[in-house]
């Protein structure tokens, strides 16, 4: 018998796959392979809340073992794919910068706001209001670390192919699909979830966010700068350039007024030519409290979910996996902010 079933590979699905390897559990996932919000993410890792000046439940513990982490996954994969690095937030007004020394000033945010402030920086990008500097935090290359993952487990552990609930078959002891049985089965498929019969209960709603991917020589820029939007330097002269949050949506696809916002809003910021050469759109999966859920169907149990990372799934991901595999193999009582019980 199979350790663990799990459905889904964005982020959820792969740091749960980690946990169990790192204990010596086998596991299968199966995966459509179509690309979920964790391919487009822009992968920083980040507790603080740069719009009120906050940061976010237990960040700094997500932090913690967030770098712990990757950096141990790092050596799984035999790659690179985590960076540290820091936001440069422009000030659009003097009462942003106000409002900034006021939270430097304050515990725990003092450890990620600078309280200095700074005024030059890259030719090609405005800051006539000044910018400030949130330390201590990182980013992920995503696609770089999914498709290294898939390559270490290889097809052992993965299959490539739309999951069917008819096929899925749940005993009190065991749980069988395909013929094979597993002793669990965890389910991580974002905003899909809404289709799963076992879950589709739960208050999930979506956000769609589209980005684009521009290649600039001139800017030159290895930082990341915050305004209306966030240009990440993803190496290759290349940049991430995100993201929006649109509620109401038809589908997951691109769409003409979303890229128009984007780039009006890039060309608020930066002054230097630049070439468009990707537009990508997906639906990340929240919550309406906007904490994640993980743990226990309330009936069937050993069906167990882990979903609503919404946009911080890269810093939230790595604890939260650890949480559910030790609430399913030692008891361990996952926080009520986040247990899937607080919705029975």
């Amino acid at each position: 018998m199979i350790h663990s079933l799990i459905v889904g590979f964005g982020i959820a699905g792969l740091t749960y796959a980690e946990q169990l390897l790192r204990n010596k559990k086998d596991f299968l996932i199966y995966d459509d392979n179509r690309l979920g919000a964790s391919h487009i993410s822009s992968g920083i890792y980040n507790p603080t809340i740069l719009k009120r000046y906050s940061i976010i439940w237990k960040g700094h513990e997500f932090l913690k073992y967030s770098k712990t982490f990757y950096r141990r996954l790092e050596r799984r994969i035999n790659s690179r794919v985590n960076y540290s690095n820091q936001i440069n937030r422009i000030f659009s007004k003097e009462s942003e910068f106000n409002q900034w020394i006021s939270a430097s000033d304050k515990y725990p945010l003092n450890n990620y706001l600078s309280p200095k402030f700074f005024s030059k920086s890259n030719k090609f990008i405005s800051t006539k209001k000044g910018f400030g500097k949130v330390k201590n935090l990182g980013r992920i290359d995503t696609k770089k670390i999914i498709e290294g993952f898939k390559k270490k487990i290889g097809k052992k552990f993965l299959r490539i192919t739309k999951f069917n609930f008819d096929k899925l078959k749940i005993e009190k002891d065991k749980i069988t699909y395909n013929d094979t049985l597993f002793k669990n089965i965890i389910f991580c498929e974002g905003f899909k979830v809404i289709e799963n019969p076992y879950f589709n209960y739960l208050p999930i709603k979506g956000s769609k966010g589209e980005i684009i991917i521009i290649k600039s020589p001139l800017l030159n820029e290895n930082q990341i700068f915050k305004g209306s939007i966030f240009i990440v330097p993803i190496g290759d002269n290349n940049y991430w350039v995100g993201s929006n949050y649109i509620n109401s949506f038809y589908n997951n696809k691109p769409s003409k007024k979303s890229k128009e916002w984007l780039v009006s809003n890039l060309n608020k910021i930066i002054s230097c030519p630049y070439e468009i050469i990707d537009h990508k759109s997906n639906i990340r999966s929240s919550v309406y409290d906007r904490k994640q859920i993980i743990g226990q169907h309330n009936e069937f149990k050993n069906v167990y979910i882990f979903n609503g990372l919404g946009s911080r799934g890269i810093l939230t991901a790595p604890l939260l996996s650890h949480w559910l595999y030790q609430s399913i193999e030692n008891n361990f009582t996952i926080p009520n902010e986040v247990n899937v019980a607080r919705f029975d």
